[in-house]
């Protein structure tokens, strides 16, 4: 098995990928800043069930490669393949963007989506909403806005009278309390947020792509959103176990 680490601002997700069928396993959601890894990495490395082969990490938390590369180095006795921009020299994809700006939890959602769905416009609905859109086999671009949970973090945070808040689908779009109100402006704006993008890429590219939509904030969206899309589970953990396969079908694993 190959243990599959996605490390987020917010919350890190680990699963155990089997590369003979790409299904993944054991997948867990922890806290990225408050968590003892040492703890969940020997809890894996224990049990009887799994033997963990090698291990793929994507982070856009620099600060925590270093401790998480040396606890699983201290624990399982190898060291870990870390995905960075250098890795997409060796991917079935171009890239028509700055690549070394590029951070690697997008190139490993590129990566599931172009092998599942091939040419697409793929949502994280994460700490941002990142849209990768791909044609052709080339990751044409990459278009990052604010994150769902985020802006309405960032919003209870700053004003007083606004205490963290859960949104609700109404029927109107004229807020008479401070929950519809609010489910309105976060709600409701997402979607319009997402679905114009959506229709500036499509038109720039002179093209109809697919949409496919990932990430924590779905199921507190999932009733707002009207444009047609498909929902797809843990993409980034997928692009890691499809990458882990091209760099050892290439000899790069080292």
């Amino acid at each position: 098995m190959i243990l599959l680490i996605d490390i987020g601002n917010t919350l890190t997700k680990i699963a155990l990928g089997d590369e003979s069928n790409n299904k993944l396993s054991f997948i867990k959601a922890i806290d990225t800043q408050n968590h003892n890894w040492e703890k969940t990495m020997q809890k894996i490395s224990l049990s009887k069930k799994t033997k963990v082969e090698n291990v793929v990490i994507c982070s856009v938390v620099p600060k925590k490669l270093p401790i998480i590369s040396k606890i699983i180095t201290t624990i399982f006795k190898f060291k870990p393949i870390i995905l960075n921009y250098n890795t997409i020299k060796f991917l079935p994809i171009k890239v028509d963007a700055k690549y070394t700006e590029i951070g690697s939890d997008l190139i490993a959602l590129s990566i599931a989506s172009h092998h599942l769905f091939d040419s697409a416009i793929t949502i994280s609905l994460g700490t941002a909403t990142t849209y990768c859109i791909i044609k052709d086999s080339i990751l044409k671009g990459v278009v990052i806005g604010p994150g769902f949970t985020s802006a309405k973090l960032s919003l209870s945070n700053a004003a007083a009278q606004i205490k963290p808040f859960q949104v609700a689908k109404y029927q109107s779009v004229l807020g008479n309390s401070t929950k519809h109100a609010l489910s309105i402006g976060y709600g409701n704006g997402f979607n319009y947020m997402i679905d114009d993008t959506i229709k500036v890429i499509n038109k720039e590219l002179k093209t109809n792509l697919k949409v496919i939509v990932t990430g924590g904030s779905f199921e507190e969206l999932k009733p707002f959103l009207t444009f047609k899309y498909q929902y797809q589970d843990n993409l980034v953990l997928q692009g890691l176990i499809i990458i882990y396969q091209i760099l050892k079908k290439n000899n790069k694993l080292k």
